[in-house]
This record gives structure tokens, sequence and C-alpha cells, in this order.
């Protein structure tokens, strides 16, 4: 038995899957109530060649409190996980106030692999309700 070695044609590439790779999807726009919190459900998926560790962060540009569902997800080659991000719209936002939270996730082999995504909250006036006083009169029989 022989072996015929394999010759491949110029400008062919073999694609080799990196170490690490993320994918991140997708940026989001809500609205929310002042004092309400809007929730952002992301996926985090690993299209790197080795089981990683995704260390997750969230910045809001208007200092807004933003809360993860979790602080690192472990995950194998092509598996994903949900992230949930949750923004707190303040009771004191003016109406109509446009937040950008930025949700990065960022590999455990380096900071130069990471995916980010931008979510946009606006702040919208609560509902209200106006109560009355109930005003009888009485009407005697003359």
């Amino acid at each position: 038995m022989y072996c015929i070695p394999r010759v491949q044609p110029l400008g062919h590439k073999t694609r080799t899957p990196s170490i690490a790779s993320i994918l991140l999807t997708a940026d989001q726009t809500q609205a929310a109530a002042r004092g309400e919190t809007a929730l952002y459900t992301h996926t985090l998926t690993n299209e790197g060649a080795q089981i990683d560790t995704f260390s997750l962060s969230a910045s809001s540009d208007q200092g807004w409190t933003t809360q993860l569902s979790q602080a690192a997800v472990t995950l194998m080659p092509g598996e994903s996980a949900q992230v949930v991000l949750h923004v707190q719209v303040p009771a004191d936002a003016v109406p109509d106030t446009l937040d950008a939270t930025t949700l990065t996730a960022t590999s455990a082999y380096g900071a130069a692999a990471y995916a980010s995504n931008v979510d946009t909250t606006t702040a919208t006036q609560a509902g209200y309700s106006i109560f009355l006083p109930l005003v009888t009169r009485n009407h005697s029989a003359p």
C-alpha cells in the first residue's frame, strides 16, 4: 500500500478555528417608565476551539444602575447561554432621556477577544391617575 501526497491548489487556505472567538447578540431598544427596570436578553456563543470562560460587564452612559444575570459564563466550543441585563431607570429621570448601556463579554484568553452590544433605554413618564373628590348635594324637599 502506498500513499499519494495531497496537493492543495494555489490560494487555498485551511480555516482553523481560533482559540477564542465570541458571538454576542444583539443590540436592543426599549422604553421603560421612570423607576422601572428594562430587561435585555442576549445570547452569548463560544465560537472558539476551546472551552472558555467569558467575564461580563455593563456600563451605562447616563450612570444608571445595571445588573447582570451572572458575572461570568463558561462555555464549551459551539455552546450558547442567555445573559440578561437589567437597566434601572431612575425615578427622577427626565422623560425621553436616552441611555446607552454597553454589555461586554471578554474571553479568559485575553482582552483582545471580546464582543459588545449596546442597548438603548428611553425613560418614559409613568402613568398616573387623578382622584377627584366626590361631591354630593343634599336636596331637601320644599
